[in-house]
């Protein structure tokens, strides 16, 4: 095999799962899912489940594993808030399945540049968790991404988070009641069901609670979180730079929920993805 035409390996993990594409020498390209990858909430747990779907992949192509030691690998992780996280990481990765090049970045950076490919122009990436970014140049500038403890506002997970505690402050009597606190609170059978959830409710779990949030978004609970979700949103933008005439895109599983709820003047900007995050790993890999 051609050094010019290696294996490219992609991954874009968040903290509900992982996504790889395997690209091989002769352009078909194999596509697994894995486990949840957050390299703050379990980086362990996250480069197993990377590795898993990568194997699988591997698996599916047929490759032997002597091409793949000429593989070029990007993974673009939830979770991943400096250097040091990024060096951990690829080094685990590379230490369990040894390829040519291995580069790590934040999930911001490759739902970025999968979304706009070669342009200019912001992205908000909603899904678990939540990012919002500016790419220049090829420079990514990103706000967010924090994690649900101290952020990661407007995603699933915080969707989910922030509708229990409004329900313990319904139950409290500090707002009123709605159809979805009050469907919450059965679920979990009452405030203390809520509570013990709470104690081992992973980003994940909570995000697991956004359908029944989106299920009536008239719901006035439903309401009030969405809307300070875009605001959040709204605000990321101003703070980057957003500029007439500049393009935006709305990505994750989440992000195209917010097109009703975002300013009209930023939705002006609204432009079609060109691709994904994973996209955005395997152009990264070629980079690599």
């Amino acid at each position: 095999m051609s050094d010019q035409n290696p294996v490219l390996i992609g991954v874009d993990g968040g903290g509900s799962g992982c996504r790889v594409a395997l690209r091989t020498p002769d352009g078909s390209v194999v596509r697994t899912e894995g486990g949840p990858a957050n390299a703050t909430t379990d980086r362990d747990g996250a480069v197993r489940n990377v590795l898993h779907a990568v194997r699988a992949a591997v698996d599916e192509s047929g490759l032997a594993d002597g091409v793949m030691r000429d593989a070029r690998a990007h993974l673009g992780l939830a979770g991943i808030v400096d250097q040091a996280d990024a060096q951990a990481v690829g080094t685990a990765f590379t230490d369990d399945l040894p390829v040519a090049r291995c580069t790590v970045s934040d999930d911001r950076t490759t739902h970025a540049i999968g979304a706009l490919g070669e342009e200019d122009g912001f992205v908000i990436s909603v899904g678990t968790g939540s990012t919002v970014a500016r790419v220049t140049g090829g420079t990514v500038r990103g706000l967010g991404g924090w994690g649900l403890i101290l952020g990661d506002e407007a995603s699933g997970a915080w969707l989910g988070r922030m509708a229990l505690s409004r329900c313990l402050m319904a139950v409290d009597g500090l707002i009123p009641h709605s159809d979805l606190t009050r469907d919450l609170i059965d679920r979990h059978a009452g405030a203390a069901g809520i509570v013990r959830f709470a104690r081992t409710a992973t980003p994940r779990d909570f995000a697991a609670l956004t359908p029944l949030i989106l299920a009536d978004d008239a719901d006035p609970v439903a309401a009030s979180l969405l809307s300070e979700g875009a605001a959040y949103l709204d605000r990321a933008l101003t703070t980057l730079g957003l500029t007439p005439g500049a393009r935006l895109c709305l990505t994750g599983g989440l992000g195209p929920t917010y097109a009703a709820w975002l300013a009209a003047s930023n939705m002006a900007h609204l432009t079609r993805s060109t691709g994904d995050a994973l996209d955005g790993a395997l152009t990264l890999a070629g980079n690599a």
